[in-house]
């Protein structure tokens, strides 16, 4: 449906992540029933190839998906230790002893997680501009 140049931007969680990897079924991105979908670089490039489009750039920004990954594992671990149905959020609203190191944890940590995983091609996301040729 695109004209000739026109442009295709998307932006998905990218499955072979190390946080996908690492984290599996717990893996925040898999977000599931949103996303049906997973796709690496190379689905990317066979996908916009098939539909005839260009790629003309394909990143993964920095960024993470720790805090709420690890809160799916910690939910995971109360509902079966207490029969209950429990949320676990590190990552919400909280009092000034627990911003404090979550804060510095995120500031030293999780941003040099995600901008390492960035340089490597292993962040959890894609930014994808794709066009059609003219």
């Amino acid at each position: 449906w695109l004209k000739p140049g026109g442009i295709f931007y998307i932006f998905v969680p990218n499955i072979f992540s190390w946080e996908a990897r690492f984290f599996q079924s717990f893996w925040y991105g898999l977000d599931l029933p949103r996303h049906l979908h997973f796709f690496s670089d190379h689905s990317l490039n066979a996908l916009s190839r098939f539909a005839g489009l260009d790629t003309r750039w394909i990143v993964t920004p920095p960024g993470n998906y720790l805090e709420p990954s690890v809160s799916r594992i910690l939910t995971g671990l109360a509902r079966k230790a207490t029969k209950t149905d429990v949320w676990i959020d590190i990552g919400g609203p909280a009092n000034l002893l627990w911003r404090i190191p979550r804060k510095c944890v995120r500031m030293t940590v999780e941003e040099g997680f995600g901008k390492l995983a960035s340089v490597c091609k292993a962040a959890p996301s894609f930014l994808a501009l794709f066009q059609k040729p003219d």
